[in-house]
């Protein structure tokens, strides 16, 4: 069993590392959903780098538990430098697949403010017990001293279809900047919640019906200049 707002580990992935790019200097991987970055888990992105590629990748970003796909490492301190000031710079481009609920008919882009979440430790999308602003964010602007940061999110509908009997659109969102869960608020902020998204879906049944958030890292973009190949 799993706690409302809680993930359950993949506990299908086979510790292998599928790797989708890599030269002497920058290592890029498919993240499987359901694995932490690090931390003292059986089974974590840092232990499966540090096995393969002994203890050499650096991370230059991170992504959610809950999420899958392109994840950036630096094999030599200089490249690893050199790619975060183009994050820093916001010079990377991201783009992102998610399956949403409903039918979102039309692109539209969403410029909404993020901050830490704030009210009863009882949270009211999912009931989960946490103490105020712990785990989740929310959109808007809080209290003083908790402000909300400027947040933006490019979400374009690619296809339609159906999951549990009900209407869902696969998206490709493009955020132009970097906010805790920025993608998560910003689709249930237009209506369109993340399928298994269970930290803000309303729809409790249909979440947990699902193995895993279904958010996918598909995309990076970025000035390079590509080092001996390996």
């Amino acid at each position: 069993n799993v706690a409302p707002g809680e993930y359950l580990p993949n506990e299908k992935c086979n510790e292998d590392v599928r790797v989708l790019y890599r030269d002497s200097g920058l290592l890029v991987i498919d993240k499987p959903w359901g694995v932490r970055m690090d931390g003292e888990f059986s089974v974590t992105v840092e232990k499966l780098v540090k096995r393969e590629f002994e203890g050499k990748a650096r991370f230059i970003h991170q992504l959610d538990f809950a999420t899958s796909g392109c994840l950036l490492l630096g094999l030599d301190k200089k490249t690893t430098s050199q790619v975060h000031s183009l994050f820093d710079s916001r010079t990377i481009s991201k783009e992102y697949l998610a399956l949403v609920e409903g039918t979102m008919e039309r692109s539209t882009t969403v410029s909404a403010p993020i901050c830490r979440y704030e009210g009863p430790d009882s949270l009211p999308a999912n009931g989960a017990s946490r103490k105020s602003g712990e785990f989740r964010m929310m959109v808007g602007n809080g209290s003083e001293g908790n402000p909300g940061r400027a947040a933006e999110t490019n979400i374009r509908p690619v296809a339609y279809g159906s999951y549990q009997g009900r209407g869902v659109t696969l998206v490709a969102m493009k955020p132009t900047t970097g906010r805790r869960h920025q993608l998560r608020l910003h689709s249930r902020h237009v209506g369109h919640h993340i399928v298994g998204d269970v930290t803000y879906a309303e729809d409790q049944a249909m979440a947990r019906g699902c193995e895993r958030m279904m958010l996918h890292a598909w995309r990076l973009s970025m000035p390079y200049q590509v080092q001996g190949q390996v």
